[in-house]
């Protein structure tokens, strides 16, 4: 797997419009530090000396892929940094204004580039994925990131059912799977239960009156079938396990 790749050269073009498609594998475990790195070289055509350097670096900039617990996508707009990028960059933003180093048009975005990503891990939905990060804090023993709220997780709850259809179908058996672990063991009062409860009420609504592709024979929605199936199959393998270590 390589890790840079080089784009094609544009000849005399102060504006140049790089139709490029690149293809990336990105790590599963993304954290603030991962990023995209654009180096800009100037290309000598015609290099007056054997010794004179074919290629030399003119501007940088990047991009973070990971911010706020989401996949960053969709189309960008960059500054270029006309000097060597200090340490550490690439946790902060290219809209902040690094010190000590010179920006063309005095940062104003020049650099332009669109992100597409297909990914069974990140939902890239607004609406999961406020949901997926309030659950997952739950967990969390960072006093600089501290759990979500009640009031908060109860927002995202309902705010589930406002995601758009594909992810929705993609992500609904980890939704429900959430659903029901928070009214098993609710963090907080009765209202969390309440509002999960009637969450998942709305899914099951959705799923068979509004995804009328989905359903069988009998009216059942095929996703939720499958799902309690599954389930079923779930419960009675981890009863054995329990059984076996008891």
């Amino acid at each position: 797997m390589v890790s840079q790749i080089r784009t094609a050269v544009v000849y005399h073009n102060k504006t140049p419009h790089i139709a490029d498609e690149i293809k990336l594998r990105i790590p599963i475990d993304l954290d603030d530090g991962h990023h995209l790195l654009f180096s800009f070289y100037h290309i000598s055509c015609k290099p007056n000396n054997k010794d004179e350097e074919v290629e030399y670096p003119i501007g940088y900039s990047w991009l973070p892929l990971f911010r706020d617990g989401r996949l960053s996508t969709g189309d960008f707009h960059l500054p270029i940094c006309l000097d060597r990028l200090p340490s550490s960059y690439g946790y902060l933003s290219p809209d902040v204004a690094l010190p000590n180093v010179r920006w063309l048009d005095a940062h104003k975005p020049t650099f332009n580039l669109a992100i597409t990503a297909i990914s069974t891990v990140h939902p890239q939905d607004e609406h999961l994925e406020r949901f997926f990060i309030g659950v997952n804090s739950l967990s969390s023993t960072d006093r600089k990131k501290p759990p979500i709220g009640e009031s908060a997780l109860i927002s995202a709850a309902q705010g589930v059912t406002k995601a758009r259809p594909e992810p929705m179908v993609a992500y609904l058996y980890n939704v429900l799977d959430k659903l029901i672990a928070l009214i098993a063991n609710r963090p907080y009062t009765e209202a969390l239960s309440s509002a999960c409860f009637e969450t998942i009420g709305q899914l099951v609504k959705i799923c068979t009156m509004l995804l009328d592709s989905c359903l069988d024979m009998h009216g059942r929605s095929a996703l939720l079938s499958s799902y309690i199936h599954y389930f079923k199959i779930a419960m009675k393998g981890w009863r054995k396990l329990f059984s076996c270590n008891y």
